[in-house]
């Protein structure tokens, strides 16, 4: 258990800058129940309940002021018990106690201990030149010594040199000698001593004085057992000033970072639907958690910023009475003088301030504040001795002329006036700050979903407002919503980077910023019109071009940047793998590529902003210098596809390429000069196509046959592969009916028919001849006896032409040919012959 105390021991210790001595003595004293504060921690530490637990500790530093010392027969009895919860320590001695001088070892008049829980006092004053000795304590007599004085005080009795002969005392005697010749001198101020008194609290929060250091423990629901685990489950600080102020940088410093850092981090472990209500539920929360924050820097500021009303000292009992009297009147102005310089004073400041940013926040906050510094003198002025302070003035106003009271009349109907404006916006304001928030701290799609309903919350404020329903006012507060998306979009959009992401990715982002763009204007004039059509309320007659100029000319930025996203998508499209294989001059295509990434350079090295009107004729210059690289890769480009197309690979190939093509979004020209390269291939395919016919003639006489392949079978399969070859392609070109419905298709197809009818008669012919040929053989061979006799041996008569049958009859079977069915027959025997 010990374990534990010596943990919060060691943190109290060096946070709060006490004794070890002080903390011990704070463990014995007994709290209001009638517990120690040591079984009290414990029970802290092992309590289980539903809430956390809290145990605060804290330092208070009290001066006290040091008395002259007289003589004293006996020394003051000691307090029989210290206060509850108190350890006095002295946090100014000079060496402690160990500088004391003290009585030996059965000495008499040996020093009592000081007083259960009571502070140290700071040691005596050092012995003036001369060699004087120190002065003696109060109540002590020959041979004792002085208890230490309660709360830190000095002892009564005289500061000096020691009474001659008094027993213990080690000054030698050449020392005492001229002492005896000299005048007793005034005794000397004795120093103040600062007293540090450590207090300890649990599961309560006393009023603690500006100056308090004081540290807090949290506990969560479950006990703590074990000193190792103190650090893991109690949370612990420290503040050491005043404790607004030290929570507006905690929530500030510490806490809103972490719930930013939090928002963007991605949430892991989940799935996409629940990261994003994760980030939800971490947005909303931060919001909630800066609108607390709003209101302690306001707390804050209003404290800090209080103005006092100097009171007159007039009592007013009769205010009749009071009023006739030109002395009380004479007092009252006086005090009143001082109330209209304060109060044009405050007034003069707050006209003279201005929102500290330019977007919409900044608005809010500036509201905000004027109603925080000018609150707190107004209920001053509003408190019941203070208005009957007015109303006295005012009943002696209307006898007799008072400079003094129209003045601060005057001045006090123009401070009213302020703080109902300042309360009513800031009341008003408030429905839109979620909207800011949204629109200052939102991704991009969710600024544009956040524009319709906050031009809807503005649209009634226009028309409830007292303050916010006239151009002065929603103009400038206009202009800092579309300042905001300004600068939103300028941060998401960064030029230097969004031309590095994949292109479905950077025309996504870029499309997401128009969008915000374009909703900011089409949502205002909708608004409008509907303003217009209830005909009620006051019409939107704003300057445009405060509004829009900006964003108008950033949505044209915007469509540029979405146009080279466009453009390097485009080609990265047509130069890719597919046209490689198709063309097979990979060189050429990637030099190509290299010029295409070349033309984002300029753009992501521009000097400038570039969505700042000011270099609208740079940013125009360099989009002309882009145009004209890109007409330049477009010829380089088409010349190089016309190159490639006529050394085509394959004519089904360079197809299919176009086909694809027909659905991929690329350059217009580039996709009409593709569309254009048909009759290309039907000139590669009419080539391939002789070159069949010319492999075929020559060698349709000695057909080239797989190893272990029939001759016949081999010979037919070989010209069906033919076949196969350009049948295959002009059946998908036949699905294009634009490209054979040309002379040239026509021409084409008549060549292909033509080449195909040759390959047919030459199988039909073999196939034929065959037949012919293998029914006479089968039947003739079948008749012939079992055995035969060869040069005296008995054999099987198995004809060697039978085995030519079943081989042939088996392949020509397995491509669909009609086989004879004799020969299908012994075909099928194959294993019993081989058997016999």
């Amino acid at each position: 258990m010990a374990d534990r105390l010596d943990w919060l021991k060691d943190k109290v210790v060096h946070n709060l800058s006490v004794s070890d001595k002080s903390f011990d003595q704070l463990l014995e004293q007994q709290t209001p129940q009638g517990k120690s504060y040591y079984e009290e921690l414990l029970a802290f530490f092992d309590s289980e309940s539903a809430e956390a637990a809290v145990a605060l500790f804290f330092a208070e530093e009290t001066e006290v002021e040091g008395a002259a010392p007289a003589p004293s027969p006996e020394p003051e009895p000691a307090p029989a018990e210290a206060p509850a919860a108190e350890a006095d320590v002295s946090a100014e001695a000079d060496e402690g106690e160990e500088g004391q001088e003290k009585p030996k070892e059965g000495e008499e008049g040996e020093a009592p201990a000081p007083p259960e829980g009571g502070g140290e006092a700071a040691p005596a004053d050092p012995p003036a030149e001369g060699g004087e000795a120190e002065a003696p304590k109060e109540g002590e007599g020959e041979g004792e010594a002085a208890p230490a004085a309660e709360g830190g005080e000095k002892p009564e009795g005289e500061e000096g040199a020691k009474p001659e002969g008094e027993e213990g005392e080690a000054a030698p005697a050449e020392e005492e000698k001229p002492q005896e010749q000299k005048a007793p001198e005034p005794p000397a101020p004795a120093a103040p001593t600062t007293v540090v008194t450590l207090h300890c609290v649990i599961n309560d929060f006393p009023e603690l004085s500006m100056g308090s250091r004081s540290m807090y423990f949290v506990k969560g629901p479950m006990p703590v057992k074990m000193a190792a685990e103190m650090d893991k489950v109690v949370e612990y600080g420290t503040m050491s000033g005043p404790s607004l102020v030290m929570l507006e940088q905690v929530l500030n410093h510490v806490y809103m970072p972490l719930m930013n850092s939090g928002a963007k981090a991605p949430a892991a472990g989940y799935g996409e639907e629940e990261e994003e209500g994760h980030t939800f539920e971490v947005a909303d929360l931060s919001n909630s958690l800066y609108k607390f924050l709003s209101q302690v820097r306001h707390a804050v500021q209003q404290v800090a910023g209080e103005v006092r009303l100097q009171m007159p000292t007039v009592v007013i009992e009769d205010e009749a009475a009071a009023a006739a009297d030109t002395s009380v009147i004479a007092d009252l102005e006086s005090s009143v003088n001082e109330w209209t310089q304060q109060i044009q004073r405050i007034v003069e400041q707050e006209m003279g301030k201005a929102p500290t940013g330019k977007g919409p926040l900044a608005e809010i906050e500036f509201w905000r504040s004027r109603s925080a510094s000018l609150s707190t003198l107004y209920e001053q002025l509003n408190l019941p001795h203070i208005k009957r302070v007015i109303r006295v003035l005012e009943q002696a106003a209307n006898r007799h002329e008072s400079e003094a009271f129209h003045d601060f009349d005057a001045q006090l109907k123009e401070l009213s006036k302020l703080h109902i404006e300042a309360k009513d916006n800031v009341k008003f304001l408030s429905t839109l700050e979620r909207h800011f928030k949204s629109i200052s701290q939102g991704s991009l799609p969710e600024i544009a979903d956040t524009i319709p309903p906050m031009m809807g919350a503005i649209r009634m404020v226009w028309v409830i407002s007292r303050h916010y329903n006239t151009d002065e006012r929603m103009v400038p507060l206009m202009e800092r919503i579309a300042f905001e998306l300004a600068e939103r979009v300028a941060a998401e959009l960064d030029v230097k980077h969004v031309f590095r992401m994949e292109p479905h990715d950077a025309k996504k982002k870029i499309q997401s910023a128009l969008n915000v763009l374009e909703k900011w204007r089409e949502t205002y004039f909708k608004v409008r019109q509907k303003i217009e059509e209830s005909g009620r309320d006051q019409r939107w007659e704003f300057d445009r071009k405060r509004l829009f100029d900006r964003t108008e000319y950033m949505a044209t930025c915007c469509q540029n940047i979405h146009m080279v996203a466009q453009v390097l998508e485009d080609f990265n499209n047509i130069l890719g793998p597919e046209l490689k294989a198709v063309t097979g001059d990979s060189q050429g295509i990637d030099d190509v590529l290299r010029r295409v990434e070349g033309l984002v350079v300029p753009l992501e090295t521009v000097p400038f902003d570039i969505f700042d009107r000011r270099f609208q004729a740079s940013w125009e210059a360099v989009m002309h210098r882009f145009n004209e690289d890109v007409a330049k890769i477009e010829d380089a480009t088409k010349t190089f596809i016309n190159e490639s197309f006529k050394k085509l690979r394959s004519a089904e190939g360079a197809f299919d390429l176009l086909q694809k093509f027909k659905h991929i979004k690329t350059r217009d020209s580039i996709n009409k000069q593709m569309m254009d390269k048909f009759s290309d291939i039907l000139g590669r395919y009419k080539e391939e196509v002789q070159l069949v016919n010319k492999l075929f003639d020559s060698n349709q006489e000695m057909p080239p046959t797989f190893k272990n392949q029939p001759p016949i079978a081999g010979a037919i399969a070989w010209s069906k592969a033919f076949f196969f070859r350009i049948k295959k392609s002009i059946i998908r070109f036949q699905s294009y009916g634009d490209m054979m419905a040309g002379e040239e298709g026509q021409l084409v197809t008549k060549y292909y028919v033509q080449v195909g009818r040759q390959i047919r008669t030459f199988e039909t012919s073999l196939f034929e001849d065959w037949k012919v040929k293998v029914e006479d053989a089968v039947v003739q061979h079948l008749k012939n006896p079992i055995l035969r006799e060869v040069d005296g041996r008995i054999v099987v008569n198995f004809n060697k032409d039978l085995q030519a049958v079943i081989r042939e009859a088996k392949y020509l079977d397995r491509m669909g040919l009609p086989v004879p069915e004799n020969a299908l027959n012994v075909a099928l025997q194959e294993e019993k012959y081989h058997e016999y």
